[in-house]
């Protein structure tokens, strides 16, 4: 789209490849374009793929914990906290109970 060739005019098909496989740590590379997503967020797209992909970690992460459904889900992290809205949208429609959502564990101790 015209959104992201703005904000990342560099990246091409052979750099995005470059940085996935031949450089370390790629999954701090594929975070980055968390800001992005978050700055995009009204778009359907980035709407999107934040839904489904909250909603797959819940189902992958949370979910099969036996005590699931009686718990409060506490998430600490910038992604959680930054994207808190559709988080406590997911876990209320699947029955579970939002707890406390913070941007960093130091946060929670004053």
């Amino acid at each position: 789209s015209a959104l992201f060739k703005t904000d990342y005019p560099d990246l091409t098909r052979d750099v995005l490849i470059k940085k996935l496989y031949h450089q370390g740590q790629p999954n701090k590379f594929l975070a980055s374009f968390f800001r992005f997503i978050i700055k995009n967020q009204g778009h359907p797209y980035c709407q999107s793929l934040i839904t489904s992909a909250f909603d797959s970690f819940v189902e992958k992460y949370v979910i099969p914990f036996d005590q699931a459904n009686e718990l409060p889900v506490h998430l600490i992290g910038g992604v959680a906290h930054h994207a808190n809205q559709y988080l406590r949208k997911i876990l209320t429609q699947k029955n579970l109970q939002t707890g406390l959502i913070m941007e960093s564990p130091i946060a929670g101790l004053s």
